[in-house]
C-alpha cells in the first residue's frame, strides 16, 4: 500500500512511501511536516495546497495546516448521515431542476460541519449531480474560506485526478507494485528503485523529448518503442558506440536525445 505524493501542477513525483496499512493521523502528519520542510527549504514563499482524497482528512493534519502561513488543504470527505442531511436541500433543488430541464444538473453549496473528532467546525463544499444514472453527492473539506464552491471543487479538488494517471504509470508500466520481499525495508528499497526509474523516464520525456512526438507519450510507449531496441554496443577506452539498424525508425530521435544528454553531462 504505497503512498504516492506528486507536485500537482507539473505532475512530478515527490516521494513514494510504503505502508503496512492505512496511515494514522500522526503518521500522515509526520510525512507532511518533512515534506513541507523540504519544500520550504527550496521555495520559502509560494502558496502550498495539500490535496488528496477522503483518506487524508485527518484532524491532526488539518489542524497543523491551519496553523501554518501560506499552507492550505483541500481533501475529500467521506459521506455520513449528518453530511447527507446538510446536503438534503441542495439535492432536492437539483432533482427539481433535472425534472424540469435535464439531461444533467450540477449544484454546488458551501456549509459548516464539525465531525466528532474535530476541534472545531470547518468549511465543507457539497457537489450534487443529478442525471439519468441517479444522484451523485460528493463532499470536500477545506480551510480556503474565500474560494467559490464551484471553483474550489472543479479547479482545485478535481484536478488531483491527474495524479491517478501518474500512479497508474508508476505501478503498471514500471511494475512498482511488485513488493514480494520478506522484509518491509527491502520492499521499501525496491519501491525507491522503481521511483528512481519513474523520475528518469519522466525527466527524459519532459526535458529531452519535449519537442518531439514523444512529448506526451506514456511511459509504456517510450519503453516499448524508443528504448527496447536491438543494437550493437561497442565499448572503447574513451567512448561507447551504439550501432542501430539502418531501418530504425526512431534513430533521429535517439541521436538527438543522446546529444542533449551528452551536453548535460559536460556542463
Amino acid at each position: 500500500m504505497p503512498l504516492h505524493l506528486y507536485e500537482g501542477l507539473s505532475g512530478r513525483l515527490s516521494t513514494t512511501i510504503l505502508k503496512a496499512k492505512r496511515f494514522t493521523g500522526a503518521q500522515m502528519l509526520a510525512v507532511l511536516k518533512r515534506l513541507v520542510k523540504r519544500l520550504r527549504h527550496s521555495w520559502p514563499d509560494p502558496l502550498l495546497i495539500f490535496r488528496g482524497d477522503s483518506h487524508f482528512a485527518y484532524p491532526e493534519v488539518m489542524q497543523y495546516i491551519e496553523e501554518q502561513s501560506e499552507l492550505h488543504y483541500v481533501t475529500g470527505l467521506t459521506s455520513n448521515a449528518v453530511l447527507k442531511e446538510l446536503a438534503r436541500e441542495v439535492v432536492e433543488q437539483a432533482k427539481r431542476a433535472y425534472a424540469h430541464s435535464g439531461p444533467q444538473v450540477t449544484r454546488f453549496h458551501s456549509t459548516r460541519y464539525q465531525a466528532g473528532t474535530w476541534s472545531r467546525s470547518r468549511r465543507v463544499v457539497i457537489k450534487v449531480e443529478v442525471s439519468e444514472q441517479g444522484v451523485n453527492t460528493r463532499f470536500v473539506v477545506t480551510d480556503m474560506e474565500q474560494a467559490r464552491p464551484q471553483v474550489l471543487y472543479q479547479q482545485i479538488s478535481c484536478a488531483r485526478g491527474q495524479a491517478e494517471n501518474e500512479i497508474k504509470a508508476h505501478k503498471l508500466y514500471l511494475k512498482s507494485d511488485r513488493t514480494a520481499c520478506h522484509r518491509f525495508e527491502a520492499n521499501q528499497f525496491r519501491l525507491l528503485l522503481h521511483s528512481a526509474a519513474y523520475v528518469l523516464l519522466d525527466t527524459l520525456r519532459r526535458e529531452v523529448l519535449r519537442t518531439t512526438q514523444w512529448a506526451s507519450a506514456t511511459m509504456e510507449t517510450i519503453q516499448v518503442r524508443l528504448l527496447k531496441l536491438g543494437a550493437r554496443v561497442q565499448e572503447f577506452t574513451d567512448r561507447i558506440t551504439l550501432s542501430l539498424p539502418s531501418s530504425c525508425p526512431v534513430a533521429p530521435v535517439l541521436r538527438r536525445s543522446l546529444t542533449l544528454l551528452a551536453c548535460v553531462r559536460l556542463t
